[in-house]
């Protein structure tokens, strides 16, 4: 992985919003739904940022449209790509709060700091 030191062409990422739980929650909600906002001046391949990043975690993804499916419902990583600004989901529904926080956290510095 490379890290920029600089923020020549940088991506400046915000966490909106980060919901976490120690275990399901009974009404059917997530227990860890994170939104971020990523402003830039041009656009990224968030694809390829992301999929470099998951293949270093112990997770199975599937590619779809804007994001990625994790394994056996186990959640999904959204993205909404603009011109200026790119708003980004991650839910998680399975494992355990120390897994899920490590995806999250490893997710939220490759869309900050991974190089495409």
């Amino acid at each position: 992985m490379t890290i920029r030191l600089f923020h020549k062409d940088a991506r400046w990422v915000w966490v909106l919003r980060r919901h976490e739980v120690e275990a399901p929650d009974p009404t059917g909600g997530p227990p860890t739904d994170d939104r971020w906002l990523a402003v830039h001046f041009s656009s990224y391949p968030w694809e390829e940022i992301f999929r470099v990043a998951l293949e270093r975690l112990p997770v199975t993804t599937a590619p779809v449209a804007g994001g990625f499916d994790f394994e056996d419902n186990g959640g999904d990583l959204r993205w909404t790509p603009g011109r200026y600004w790119t708003t980004i989901s991650l839910r998680l529904t399975s494992g355990s709060l120390l897994k899920r926080q490590l995806i999250a956290g490893t997710l939220l510095k490759a869309a900050r700091y991974q190089l495409e």
